[in-house]
């Protein structure tokens, strides 16, 4: 029997929603720009922005999760790769717009790669995204201690945040085929991610 390509599993039909509802926490930023002295054409861009990055971040968490449980982890990486630096340019952009209140989406951009890659690149990746944000808004505006705080927070809830993502999508895939990977089926057989950088 081949794997399941459809994602059917309660993972990658729903997965994405531990994801989605911290998105609350983009109402401080909202509330900064409607109740801030700005003009409209501000105001709007700035909102439109906001929503660029909670689209780019839902739809990555969204593919991510289904691909990762259909057992295509190369595409789950680069397509989250993709989504990734969507996600940074346009926060770089809300920095531009709104300063320091852009740090709300320092953690999401920090965690997203949990959905995609295998732990020891996502550690990698999740570490060095945070080091840079903190330098960069500490160099620009001086770093809350509540911004530090949820991203610390968020890495390390990673490991309890997505439980076996890819270590049960590996587990599946050798079901499925009731026996041991075969050598020719190469490393994304073994539940490693041949894009990522590194291995579990």
């Amino acid at each position: 029997m081949s794997p399941r390509k459809s994602g059917t599993d309660a993972w990658g039909r729903w997965g994405w929603l531990f994801g989605a509802i911290w998105l609350v926490f983009f109402a401080f930023p909202v509330t900064y720009i409607w109740t801030t002295d700005g003009s409209m054409a501000w105001r709007v861009t700035s909102t439109a922005v906001v929503v660029a990055f909670m689209a780019a971040y839902v739809v990555t968490v969204r593919l991510s999760t289904h691909l990762v449980a259909a057992g295509e982890y190369a595409r789950a990486a680069r397509g989250g790769m993709v989504g990734l630096a969507a996600m940074v340019a346009t926060a770089l952009v809300l920095a531009v717009l709104i300063g320091p209140n852009s740090l709300t989406a320092l953690p999401f951009i920090v965690a997203v790669p949990v959905f995609f890659l295998p732990w020891r690149a996502m550690w990698t990746t999740s570490l060095t995204l945070f080091a840079l944000g903190v330098v960069t808004s500490t160099v620009a505006w001086g770093l809350p201690r509540s911004v530090m705080l949820w991203g610390i927070a968020l890495l390390a809830g990673h490991e309890r945040a997505v439980p076996g993502t890819w270590r049960s999508g590996r587990s599946r895939r050798t079901r499925s085929r009731g026996s041991s990977p075969s050598p020719r089926s190469g490393s994304a057989s073994r539940g490693t991610c041949t894009t990522c950088w590194g291995t579990r």
